[in-house]
């Protein structure tokens, strides 16, 4: 066996409020290990959203003289504490996000272990983690596909099976976008036998839905009143879901795609600008009875459910495109321009 490293390099804000243009790399010393913990070769992290409202200080951050971002990673264990028992040199693990939320409902305190923002994040050669904040993956799902579950897999899981009503193989699901949890919804949901409309601008990537198993799609650029079109695809009844990901420029249109007392799932980050539609919403959700509930990832049962989701039903992460470790910053530009369908994934190792 080869010799571990002593330091790990690593990538920090600089500075904040340029969309990761204040990324600066740096090397630190690899702390030891305590008893309960393993130190992890990190392969494959793939960006969110997050990272990027993280990057301009529009989520709440810990008190960091170098904050480093990203919360999404996917290696191997290289070394373990002396009192770890359920993991060894040589597994493949992925992160979970919120390291002390374990399972049951989220807490406040769960917030604060929230990686990249409430403690050092991911983006990093090698990561010491505590023993219960990974978790295994199959040796048959590839390490850049693997790095996009615990965030925008795990949100859609929950999404579609840990809300008040799992969606069931009769439903429609509507699904705003083509993004990370976008893609997983709609690949988790064809996988429950469930019918997916699909919204986004681009023809191209509507085809993609398509192939990866979208029953329609929506370009809202040519219909501009999409929930119209919603309501026309499904008789005039409306969906039984709507994962909602727009903003405040979205929710009062996805409340209005829904069938009565459907729901609508808000997984993106709202833009409280639009205030027109803040004052419609109210109003909108009443007479659709609708249910309107957030999601912020999930706790390690639901990203070890996540995982024999994916094994069992075979299905492939979407990864865009893969950026090395040196061109982090272009991966942060490319990820706000929104070019991509499924996932941004950077190689680390």
């Amino acid at each position: 066996m080869s010799l571990l490293p002593k330091t790990s390099k690593f990538y920090y804000f600089k500075t904040f409020g340029s969309d990761g243009e204040g990324l600066e790399l740096d090397e630190q010393p690899i702390p030891k290990l305590g008893e309960k913990e393993v130190l992890v070769k990190i392969h494959y992290v793939s960006l969110n959203y997050r990272d990027l409202l993280v990057s301009n200080k529009q989520l709440p951050i810990g008190d960091f003289e170098k904050l480093i971002p990203g919360l999404d990673a996917s290696g191997e264990v290289v070394e373990v504490g002396g009192a770890v028992k359920d993991l060894k040199v040589g597994d493949r693990v992925i992160s979970i996000i919120a390291q002390e939320w374990l399972a049951g409902p989220i807490k406040p305190h769960h917030f604060a272990s929230s990686l990249g923002a409430g403690v050092q994040g991911v983006f990093t050669e090698y990561r010491v983690f505590p023993d219960y904040a990974v978790v295994k993956i199959p040796s048959t799902l590839p390490y850049d596909e693997a790095s996009t579950i615990s965030c925008a897999g795990v949100n859609a899981f929950g999404v579609l099976f840990e809300g008040p009503t799992p969606i069931r193989a009769d439903q429609t699901v509507l699904i705003l976008g083509t993004g990370g949890v976008s893609i997983f919804s709609l690949q988790f949901a064809k996988a429950a036998g469930a019918r997916v409309i699909i919204t986004s601008s681009s023809d191209e990537k509507l085809e993609i839905a398509r192939k990866l198993g979208a029953n329609e799609v929506i370009n809202y650029k040519k219909h501009p009143d999409w929930e119209n079109k919603v309501l026309e695809l499904t008789g005039g009844e409306g969906v039984d879901l709507v994962i909602e990901n727009g903003g405040a420029g979205t929710i009062v249109k996805s409340v209005k795609s829904l069938r009565l007392g459907g729901a609508v799932a808000l997984v993106g980050i709202l833009d409280a600008a639009n205030l027109d539609a803040e004052k419609t919403l109210t109003q909108n959700i009443l007479f659709k009875a609708a249910t309107v509930r957030g999601f912020f990832v999930g706790s390690r049962q639901t990203t070890e459910d996540t995982v024999k989701l994916i094994a069992l039903h075979k299905i492939k992460p979407a990864v865009d495109k893969i950026f090395p470790f040196s061109e982090l910053k272009a991966a942060f530009k490319y990820l706000k321009d929104q070019k991509h369908v499924g996932k941004v994934v950077i190689k680390i190792h």
